[in-house]
């Protein structure tokens, strides 16, 4: 007598990434509740005109706890403030994907690995390149999730196996963003921040 297939159990999903920010948000506001308030005394900078904090001015100060409702108006108050960084990572992420839409990439790599075939060892500086430059310009981190079929298919055409797609695709990607010194993301963000002038690093 055949035993009853079970149904399977709910599979546990992450939570949408404006979940986790609310939740973050919502978690410091409690914060707020439970820590005790302090700051430090603070001065400006004269070579940056940024107010800093002063070392060793740390005193504690009335706590202002912040509410359900502070802590839900800070998010409309928080774009409004960082708008022109929301909506410039919008039109670099929206840019990318109307070219990777039309197909022109994985067109390239179809060119590439015909044109190479035999000569497989280029490929690997080639696109080191390519991606390095994706790193620097885009910091090109999760867009490199729509290269990895074309990638793998390129790296198996060519006799290599999956870790040298890794590597001259993550890799140079990330090679290349970490030595970027105009970055829009990790380097145009924490210049906007810090308060001085954008992409100020390449002289």
């Amino acid at each position: 007598m055949p035993h009853p297939v079970s149904a399977p159990g709910p599979s546990l999903r992450f939570p949408h990434p404006l979940t986790l920010l609310v939740g973050c948000l919502l978690v410091a506001a409690a914060l707020t509740w439970v820590l005790p308030a302090g700051q430090f005394q603070r001065r400006e900078d004269p070579v940056t005109g940024r107010s800093v904090a002063v070392a060793g001015t740390y005193a504690p100060v009335e706590a202002q706890p912040v509410g359900p409702l502070e802590a839900l108006v800070a998010i409309p108050r928080g774009m409004a403030e960082a708008a022109s960084i929301i909506f410039f990572v919008f039109l670099v992420g929206a840019g990318f994907t109307v070219v990777e839409r039309t197909g022109a990439l994985g067109q390239l790599v179809n060119w590439l690995a015909g044109r190479l075939s035999g000569r497989g060892l280029l490929v690997i500086p080639i696109a080191g390149l390519a991606f390095g430059a994706g790193g620097v310009f885009i910091q090109m981190q999760e867009e490199l999730i729509a290269f990895v079929p074309v990638l793998l298919l390129l790296t198996h055409r060519l006799g290599f196996n999956p870790l040298t797609a890794v590597a001259m695709s993550l890799g140079a990607s990330a090679i290349g963003a970490s030595f970027s010194f105009i970055n829009p993301f990790q380097v145009g963000i924490a210049q906007k921040v810090a308060g001085l002038e954008l992409l100020s690093g390449q002289g």
